[in-house]
């Protein structure tokens, strides 16, 4: 996954620098999403859905089985309210077309096979709404969002660990000056190349439900006209970026 490393950006919202501890982790539970923000209204799924939902199922059809009942549209006076939705590996997965965006979420991806079909089926369905291309109307994607969300068990106490990745948490206030109130802190860190017209955001806090689990979202947008053109390549650039953001951290995959 690792490519290149350039000169980033950086802007950290953390005081120190300090990151000694070294963790394992292994991921409880994920979930991701992609959206592409069309640059202006794809008018087609308000007009027609089910012809959207003709070509997209034209394409993954071949490879993925989609019985017509996990086809549905969802009407509404609004035109920006109607949608076609495909329902995906018995509802874990879901492709949803609006006028404004392209949205696709997926939950509980474990594995690189995984993340392959995910790949795949956004691939597919790109290539769908492509061929409404023509001379008076052309798709173009705006904007794309990537998003992963985990939760991480580590094999220590998940509160000390963001002690030691954010070393001052002196400053922060403790609840309504009760100093028996446990102070947690969190990060936040952006990545910035607005030459090649991309952002990443990663945030870190604890998991509510468990003292030794991390609440892990990295979110990457890439704008029109940038340098990573393809989705294999936005994908790529995603992949890359998160894992070396999160070795940044000192975190590492269980063996």
């Amino acid at each position: 996954f690792f490519k290149q490393k350039t000169a980033y950006e950086i802007r950290l919202s953390l005081v120190g620098s300090e990151m000694c501890i070294r963790d394992s982790y292994k991921v409880n539970y994920a979930d991701f999403s992609y959206e592409a923000h069309f640059g202006s209204p794809f008018f087609a799924v308000a007009m027609s859905p089910g012809v959207v939902l003709t070509a997209v199922h034209k394409q993954l059809s071949p490879k993925y089985l989609i019985p017509t009942r996990d086809l549905t549209v969802d009407s509404a006076r609004a035109v920006g309210d109607i949608r076609a939705k495909i329902s995906l590996f018995g509802g874990r997965g879901t492709l949803e077309v609006s006028t404004d965006v392209f949205a696709a979420r997926f939950n509980e991806p474990r594995t690189t096979n995984d993340f392959d079909v995910i790949r795949d089926c956004i691939q597919l369905t790109h290539d769908a709404l492509l061929s409404w291309n023509t001379t008076a109307y052309t798709v173009v994607f705006r904007e794309e969002a990537i998003n992963l969300r985990m939760f991480l068990e580590l094999g220590s106490d998940a509160h000390e660990f963001l002690r030691n990745v954010v070393p001052r948490s002196e400053i922060y206030p403790s609840d309504e000056g009760d100093s028996k109130a446990e102070v947690i802190p969190g990060f936040h860190s952006e990545l910035v190349r607005s030459d090649e017209k991309w952002d990443f955001s990663l945030g870190v806090q604890r998991a509510a439900r468990s003292r030794n689990e991390l609440f892990v979202v990295g979110n990457m947008r890439f704008y029109d006209g940038g340098r990573y053109a393809t989705l294999n390549e936005k994908a790529e650039h995603y992949a890359t970026i998160m894992k070396a953001e999160v070795a940044r951290l000192k975190l590492e995959p269980e063996a």
